[in-house]
């Protein structure tokens, strides 16, 4: 009690003497004063009368730092925290002890920015704070939920290059393949389809075997229109439909390039076509020739053969009457058919169609004269020849009074 009496009565002086009277704090030892220096030399106690504020003293003094979240023992608890702080522990003694401006409590408690395929940022948003992925080369954030960051793989077949790019395939497999900075689906293809269009994501889905002439028997390769009247794909290999006087006779397989209707059958060597002149041939009486050389013919195309039967040596009664007969034949292709000219020693070009791809003729001689004669044959291409191969023509040429197989035995 003296040592509160003695305050009072120094107050008193104090206050007479015209001093402001000091505020009752409590200093560190739990003593009269505020810094805790109390000198005790004396044996008695020294105030030190200089003000401190702390937390716990009564007094919410803001210049002092003391707040709701310092200091709620003084202050009292906060109803709310300050922009970018909450109370995550639910302790009123620590207040607002928590930053909302990290990647494990970004704008609220236990929000995490989740560092997948990439980095994943805490960055302010008006008046909070969000998560901000940034993405690696081979990541992305498709859900577009920044929290769980860059969630999909983009180098898979789902979602190759970029979300959502699916990489599809009803024909064979697909892999997701990088080549340099990029990701892209890289299909295989079973035998006779194609990943034919510039976008490789939807698989083989074109059909090289049948029916695409753009794309016949590989991406890419085209049936040549030369020569044609119409384009096919038959098997991966172009075949079309010619254009008189030309065939197909070469069918290149891919990789190589179609080269359409390529032979002119007009442009046989050796004979004029749907001329009298045609190819010469000699057959003596008793043998049998043959013309095969240069012989090609498409429909719609004609050849024309001059043959010269060259009677041979035999005894005969003179001026008693003489028969011959001859065959001509045509064989080695489809499509072909035999015409004589009506004339039989010059040609008028006016031509007799028997429609056969064999003819026997006959004239009658002399025995006193040259019996030698020369025929003129037409070879004309109908539906289904080509010029892709020499045909034959035989021609037979049987003695004096006989027949070659086939013919009739003449009578003169």
């Amino acid at each position: 009690m003296v040592a509160v009496c003695r305050v009072c009565f120094l107050g008193a002086l104090l206050a007479a003497a015209g001093c402001a009277k000091p505020s009752a704090v409590v200093d560190d030892a739990g003593g009269v004063g505020g810094n805790g220096s109390d000198d005790l030399s004396s044996g008695e106690p020294q105030q030190d009368f200089s003000v401190a504020p702390r937390c716990g003293d009564g007094v919410c003094t803001a210049g002092s730092g003391e707040a709701c979240d310092t200091c709620p023992a003084d202050c009292g608890a906060c109803a709310g925290c300050p922009m970018g702080y909450a109370d995550c522990n639910h302790n009123p003694a620590d207040g607002c002890e928590t930053p909302l401006d990290t990647p494990m409590n970004c704008g609220g408690c236990g929000t995490v920015c989740q560092q997948v395929g990439g980095t994943n940022a805490c960055v302010a948003s008006g008046n909070s704070y969000v998560c901000q992925p940034t993405c690696d080369a081979t990541h992305a954030d498709c859900n577009t939920m920044p929290n769980d960051g860059c969630e999909v793989d983009t180098t898979g077949p789902n979602n190759c290059g970029g979300c959502g790019k699916a990489c599809t395939n009803p024909h064979g497999t697909t892999t997701c393949t990088t080549q340099g900075a990029g990701w892209f689906c890289n299909p295989t293809c079973t035998s006779g389809w194609g990943a034919c269009g510039a976008d490789k994501s939807g698989g083989c889905t074109t059909n090289t075997t049948t029916g695409d002439v753009n794309n016949c028997g590989a991406c890419g390769r085209a049936c040549s229109a030369s020569g044609t009247s119409a384009r096919a794909c038959t098997n991966g290999l172009c075949t079309p439909t010619c254009a008189a006087p030309f065939s197909d006779c070469s069918d290149p397989a891919a990789p190589g390039a179609d080269n359409g209707c390529e032979t002119n059958g007009t442009a046989d060597p050796g004979e004029s076509d749907n001329a009298c002149s045609g190819q010469s041939n000699t057959t003596s009486e008793g043998s049998t020739t043959t013309i095969t050389t240069n012989r090609i013919l498409p429909a719609g195309d004609l050849d024309t053969i001059h043959v010269h039967f060259s009677e041979g040596s035999h005894t005969c009664v003179p001026f008693t009457s003489q028969s011959y007969a001859a065959s001509v034949t045509v064989s080695g292709q489809a499509g072909l058919l035999l015409s004589v000219d009506n004339n039989n020693e010059t040609c008028d070009n006016t031509w007799k169609n028997y429609s056969s791809t064999g003819i026997c003729v006959q004239w009658c001689g002399t025995c006193t004269s040259s019996d030698d004669t020369d025929w003129y044959f037409q070879v004309s291409g109908i539906a289904g020849a080509n010029s892709c191969g020499d045909y034959t023509v035989t021609v037979t040429y049987a003695s004096e009074g006989n027949a070659p197989p086939g013919c009739t035995k003449p009578s003169c």
